[in-house]
């Protein structure tokens, strides 16, 4: 479908009638300093990734044209997670390596910065561990917190493991560092900053591998069933587990009242 830009205080809708994302099976993107929208888009069948700066005051976007690294996957590998740090640079971390390559692992832990002004990519140091489907958010210091996501220690492991544990990364310094992990929330996450600096976390329902197995908690396949969400306070560096869900979510916002407005499946 074609890009659209929504007015919410009029509700009109604008339908950017040029060449914009399509045909992709997903991805996520970041509101950059001037305005732009930068994109990591990936296909339907997660194989590739593209990225895209959408400018919606020109009505405009096109393709970053990107050396493809071996075969299907740029050099930011397949569906990574983004955070946009203070200096307006975005952090690209985790994600699939080309699975039509000759690579001896699948997820990634490799990270990367991309500069707008230039519109090119530096690498940066690496998470402690392969993460795909992870959570990252900016914090008030500027760091970013990562945390959950799906992991493979081999192409032939057909159960991933859903991850609990968490890191920091310091932008200014490109180390992640370890912090533990989430007391309930595991797997695929999003994650929601609050007005106070805290984040919540919560598990992103609908949005797995599809290998699942009998040992795997209810909400990630049961729509019905209510999701644990947890909280991660800077102050102190650590996770602590604050209720459930009425029902799995596919993606939150956090209001000003410091409320958190849930969308379901």
């Amino acid at each position: 479908p074609p890009a659209e830009i929504v007015d919410p205080t009029t509700g009109e809708i604008k339908e950017i009638a040029l060449e914009a994302p399509h045909g992709q099976g997903g991805g996520s993107g970041v509101l950059l300093a001037d305005g732009r929208v930068f994109m990591i888009v990936r296909d339907i069948n997660t194989t590739s990734s593209r990225a895209w700066i959408v400018d919606p005051a020109g009505m405009t976007s096109r393709e970053l044209r990107l050396d493809q690294r071996p075969i299907n996957a740029p050099v930011f590998g397949v569906e990574p997670s983004l955070a946009l740090l203070p200096d307006g640079r975005v952090l690209v971390a985790g994600g699939l390596n080309d699975v039509y390559g000759d690579g001896d692992a699948n997820i990634r832990a490799t990270a990367l910065l991309f500069d707008p002004a230039t519109e090119t990519f530096a690498p940066t140091g690496s998470m402690s561990r392969p993460r795909w489907r992870h959570a990252m958010t900016t914090l008030r210091d500027g760091r970013v917190l990562v945390a959950g996501g799906e992991g493979w220690s081999v192409p032939e492991d057909r159960s991933p493991p859903l991850l609990a544990d968490a890191e920091i990364d310091d932008p200014a310094t490109g180390t992640f560092t370890p912090i533990g992990s989430m007391p309930r929330v595991r797997g695929a996450t999003f994650a929601v900053p609050l007005p106070d600096g805290r984040v919540v976390v919560l598990p992103r329902w609908g949005d797995f591998s599809g290998y699942r197995n009998m040992f795997e908690p209810p909400w990630l396949d049961d729509p019905e069933s209510r999701a644990p969400v947890d909280i991660f306070d800077p102050a102190t560096g650590s996770f602590s587990a604050i209720g459930t869900t009425p029902a799995p979510a596919t993606a939150a916002t956090a209001l000003r009242t410091g409320d958190l407005l849930l969308v379901g499946h």
